[in-house]
């Protein structure tokens, strides 16, 4: 398979997935990362690893990442400010020891 076929065929099982998933009312997220799983080599093995999938696997995590940090509200963290302040400085501290 060509890498451009590969890529049109990725972008449209993710469309498939997510607007199956959106009839369940799941995240859009959860229907791409469960999609990815399913037509990924841990699946049905249609796709390949390659240096071209491994390149567009970490533009899509970036991508997921910059979404997950713009749906984050500070406002939710108001709530929860003493548990997420322990937290932070635990995983600040942690790793040096």
């Amino acid at each position: 398979m060509t890498d451009l076929i590969s890529f049109f065929t990725l972008l449209l099982a993710g469309l498939l997935f997510a607007s199956v998933f959106s009839k369940l009312h799941i995240p859009w997220v959860i229907s791409l990362i469960v999609g990815g799983i399913i037509i990924g080599p841990h699946g049905l093995k249609i796709f390949t690893p390659n240096d071209t999938m491994a390149f567009l696997s970490e533009i899509g995590l970036i991508f997921l990442m910059f979404m997950a940090g713009m749906e984050t509200r500070l406002s939710s963290f108001k709530a929860i400010r003493k548990g997420v302040g322990i937290i932070a400085v635990l995983n600040g501290i942690i790793p040096f020891f």
